[in-house]
């Protein structure tokens, strides 16, 4: 079987031994991919210098096993200019790929929604909204969708998210965040017109994502720390 060449971009990458590189891939075909490269001498200036995060890339993969092999990777644009908080955010969709992301499971449409996602954050767009619009997108993929029909359905001032069981109405208890039931309406219809809303967007999606990356911190999410702590 041919291995076919496929858009992508580079998640993470660490020095594996010798002259390789282990990378993570998410690519428009195969989804996300962990993939060895070789870089000697002669290559080494080249494909690092096309191996950076948020620079849309052509590879072909090869090997049987599941740890592939990057036998090409070309350019296809300029790589995504970001900085600060557009640049942190960027680098918080990819730790949300490389943690949650299972490995080999074709995942166009999350592929396109990312590469929008970058795109987006070159402008002017809100960042919370693209970060939010992502998140959504990711929990489709993963199988765990959101639905809203209680929340449209069932007349309670508030309502809580349990896990397995989705949106609850609030009944005095205190183990789970609760969220105000217009503001989980105006996410349902997508209209974040209102700043509390984009607000319980934040809280809920957080909750949410706690649930499935556990105990280890994001490391993004430090940086947005860190910098908040400076300014």
């Amino acid at each position: 079987m041919i291995a076919q060449e496929q858009r992508a971009f580079l998640l993470h990458s660490r020095p594996f031994k010798d002259s390789q590189h282990l990378v993570e891939l998410l690519t428009e075909n195969d989804g996300k991919v962990a993939a060895l490269v070789y870089m000697n001498k002669s290559s080494k200036a080249s494909k690092s210098g096309l191996l950076q995060p948020f620079t849309p890339i052509r590879v072909v993969l090869k090997g049987r096993s599941s740890l592939k092999r990057l036998s090409r990777v070309e350019a296809s644009a300029k790589s995504y200019p970001l900085s600060g908080d557009n640049l942190y955010s960027a680098m918080y969709l990819n730790e949300l790929l490389v943690r949650l992301l299972a490995e080999h499971v074709p995942c166009e449409e999350l592929y396109l929604n990312y590469h929008a996602s970058l795109e987006a954050l070159t402008t002017a767009s809100p960042i919370e909204l693209i970060l939010r619009k992502f998140e959504l997108a990711l929990l489709e993929e993963l199988g765990i969708p959101l639905d809203f029909t209680p929340v449209m359905e069932v007349a309670s001032g508030y309502f809580y998210y349990q896990p397995e069981l989705g949106f609850v109405p609030s009944q005095d208890q205190k183990l789970y965040p609760n969220y105000h039931q217009g503001a989980l309406q105006a996410i349902a219809r997508q209209d974040f017109t209102a700043k509390e809303t984009l607000l319980c967007f934040k809280r809920l999606m957080r909750q949410v994502l706690s649930e499935l990356l556990g105990a280890k911190p994001l490391h993004s999410r430090k940086l947005f720390i860190k910098r908040e702590t400076m300014s």
